[in-house]
């Protein structure tokens, strides 16, 4: 054969691979199978807002879901997937047992992870039986193992050997003073007897901090009080890779992303993740009073700010793929001992005169001015000033990406991110809920249409990844109940859909999901069917809902 035809064969048999590819992923969509509201942990009342249900997990093994309200553990049997059955809760009322704020499941080892109740100081986390109905207590959390102040999140390595813990360290108040903890992580060895911790703290950069804000990362609070840089880190969520050796750990208020080498349980380093030029073709609303959806082209930028994050590999490159929600940070004198914020709408920036007007356009300083255009929009009032005397803001910064992140593990750096796709395609497929809330029990979805426009606009806080039809699929979730499906077939994110569920003119408290905190990729042929689900998990609907994953 000749150098031509092996040419010509091989090319065919490419374009065959990704024509097959892009037909087997045509169309993925979303459809509700089943939905359950849970109770209360306290007054076993399933109203609204009452933190019912906040996280799960799935065990594949035994097809229970477990799912964390406030302050208990619900087990739901999810044997058929169109029909959700609630068959043992658990309560934790234990001396210092504060709110759950996490669980975790890798084979055998089930971690609940818990706030103190004193909610700054040193949390803990048990780890716990799976539940076994001839058992007493079918569900035994024995064993507390300390971790850092105002724990976050946590993650196991896939071989279960190790546990890795965010601790936030939220400043409050206690005994009447004011605290403000560093952020750290915890590194857990599970295998040892008893098991073995490892705190990290982020004291490890301040000798170097001005450097890191030199890059990048952000220290909003420096300005104002008597802080250090480790205080001012508040780590948020914990992606491991798949050979275990790396935790990535999202830093949204610091607009950056840690590394923690885990063979060597020793920092990495943190990388500033830079900013997102608006403008030209990429479109967003920013006004909650346009009578929206009203995407329109602005000059100004966007910190990504990422929360949830999750470790993808699409056989060619690696990812964290990161919910670029926005974090603004807001202190009360009643809650952290000190008023402050970094924020502040825009149209006061510009009649306070904080906006450098001969660094902006003219037509922006008009839009900046309008409360139909960015006059209500937040802005920060630390990023973006000029090095100059005058200090003043000559660009300005919105916080979150709106957007869903692809943080290459090799760069360091987004590789892609979707752009102003949420926006757009929630316009398109879901207008009468475009850019949302859910805050209130009474009205509908519909009735809160746009009110976050001015805020972080689509607000997406839950990312998770699975396969469908052997290629990387990506399920992404929204304040308001929109999840989203991206697949990677060619190392970079393609949309498939958005999806909804729920009647956005009847009221929250009918079947909807509202403030969606997480979610869970249930594999094929493990539930009745054999067809891949999502579980979604929403706090502020206090529900749980199966959803099949399908082509069409």
């Amino acid at each position: 054969m000749s150098s031509c035809s092996v040419r010509n064969t091989t090319m065919k048999t490419i374009l065959l691979t990704l024509l097959s590819a892009s037909t087997a992923l045509a169309a993925v969509t979303l459809n509700t199978t089943s939905y359950m509201k849970l109770p209360s942990c306290e007054s076993g009342s399933e109203d609204m807002f009452l933190d019912s249900a906040v996280k799960a997990v799935f065990d594949p093994a035994s097809r229970l879901l477990y799912v964390t309200g406030s302050t208990c553990l619900h087990v739901v049997s999810i044997e058929n997937p169109s029909r959700l059955v609630l068959v043992y809760t658990k309560f934790f009322n234990k001396a210092n047992d504060g709110k759950i704020v996490d669980i975790a499941l890798c084979g055998n080892k089930l971690a609940l992870l818990l706030e103190s109740t004193f909610q700054y100081t040193e949390g803990h986390f048990y780890d716990c039986t799976r539940f076994n109905f001839n058992t007493d207590p079918p569900v035994d959390c024995t064993d507390a193992i300390t971790v850092g102040e105002s724990p976050k999140s946590m993650a196991f390595t896939p071989d279960c050997s190790k546990l890795v813990v965010a601790n936030e360290g939220r400043a409050g108040t206690l005994n009447g003073r004011r605290t403000d903890p560093d952020g750290s992580i915890t590194v857990v060895t599970m295998n040892s007897d008893p098991s073995y911790s490892r705190k990290l703290s982020f004291t490890h950069f301040n000798n170097n901090y001005l450097s890191y804000i030199e890059k990048g990362v952000r220290n909003p609070f420096s300005d104002d009080v008597t802080t250090t840089f480790s205080q001012d880190i508040e780590p948020e969520a914990v992606a491991i890779s798949d050979d275990g050796q790396w935790a990535y750990i999202t830093l949204p208020e610091n607009n950056a992303m840690a590394i923690i080498n885990l063979v060597t349980e020793a920092w990495d380093d943190i990388y500033p993740l830079g900013t997102k030029a608006w403008g030209g073709s990429r479109l967003f609303d920013g006004s909650d009073i346009d009578g929206g959806p009203f995407l329109n082209s602005y000059d100004v930028r966007g910190m990504y700010q990422p929360t949830g994050a999750v470790f993808v590999t699409t056989g060619i490159s690696s990812y964290v793929v990161t919910a670029n929600t926005g974090a603004p940070k807001v202190y009360t004198t009643a809650e952290q001992g000190v008023d402050f914020t970094d924020a502040i709408s825009a149209a006061n920036a510009m009649a306070n005169n904080l906006i450098d007007q001969t660094e902006i356009s003219g037509s922006l300083a008009l839009d900046l001015s309008s409360d139909y255009r960015l006059g209500r929009l937040l802005i920060s009032n630390r990023d973006g000033r000029s090095e100059t005397i005058n200090t003043l803001i000559k660009t300005v910064h919105l916080f979150g990406g709106r957007d869903i992140g692809f943080f290459n593990t090799a760069t360091k750096t987004f590789s892609f991110t979707t752009n102003d796709d949420l926006e757009k395609k929630a316009q398109e497929r879901y207008p009468a809920v475009f850019n949302g809330d859910c805050s209130n029990a009474s009205v509908s979805p519909a009735a809160e249409m746009d009110s976050r426009s001015i805020k972080l606009g689509p607000e997406p806080n839950v990312v998770v990844a699975g396969t469908f039809n052997r290629v990387p699929l990506i399920a992404a979730a929204t304040r308001n109940g929109l999840i989203y499906l991206y697949s990677m077939a060619f190392d970079s994110p393609f949309y498939e859909s958005v999806y909804r569920y729920g009647d956005p003119n009847e009221s929250w408290d009918q079947n909807q999901d509202g403030l969606i905190s997480d979610m869970g990729y249930i594999n094929e042929n493990v539930l009745a069917g054999g067809r891949p689900h999502l579980f979604v998990v929403s706090k502020g609907t206090g529900s749980i809902s199966l959803k099949e994953i399908r082509s069409e």
